[in-house]
């Protein structure tokens, strides 16, 4: 599977289902919390844990 077939896949998700998707990708690692972390606030500065 590469990235066009998962945007595929996306693009099918409604809002709702796809918010949830991003709220659990976000809890998995600090580094994915960090990306949403820093795309929500970019003049933040986020750390790991």
């Amino acid at each position: 599977m590469g990235l066009i077939d998962i945007k595929k896949e996306l693009k099918k998700l409604d809002k709702d289902k796809f918010i949830d998707l991003v709220a659990e990708f976000y809890k998995k690692t600090n580094q994915q919390k960090e990306f949403f972390d820093f795309y929500v606030n970019p003049n933040e500065r986020y750390m790991a844990i």
